[in-house]
């Protein structure tokens, strides 16, 4: 999990830190819409505090909420999963935090074109730079 150095900083910054909440944010493919935790459930690795699934299913509320707003499609529980803890959002899990997993249907540059419609980059950052507010708003209630 740590041979390279960008996991390696990752980690130790996590340690010196120690977040309520660590969010993860990628990109999928370009023919998906926008995914959050909670993955799949049935597939949690059985470190993870029974109570971790629950809180971050309450903050996925947050994001629905702000991703409504803004008129974006969304997924979540289909997809990914908790299990492997090298991740970015499942070694916070074990480690006392929240880690959320956001993944961005992939532009990999400033327009794609995708079954039925035009994927922009400002678009991207629009999904991305929202969850993160949504993340905020609920981090602090």
């Amino acid at each position: 999990m740590l041979q390279h150095p960008e996991s390696a900083g990752r980690v130790a910054a996590f340690y010196r830190w120690r977040p309520n909440i660590n969010t993860d944010h990628h990109e999928q493919s370009a023919e998906a819409t926008f995914f959050f935790m909670p993955g799949i459930q049935s597939r949690n690795n059985p470190l993870t505090p029974p109570d971790n699934q629950g809180l971050t299913a309450e903050i996925g509320k947050y994001h629905q909420k702000y991703l409504n707003a803004i008129g974006s499609l969304y997924f979540t529980e289909e997809s990914y999963d908790d299990f492997y803890v090298g991740k970015g959002s499942s070694f916070p899990d074990i480690h006392g935090s929240i880690g959320i997993l956001f993944e961005q249907a992939g532009v990999k540059g400033h327009l794609k074109e995708t079954a039925g419609m035009f994927l922009s980059f400002p678009f991207a950052i629009r999904n991305q730079f929202t969850v993160s507010l949504s993340t905020l708003k609920q981090g602090w209630q």
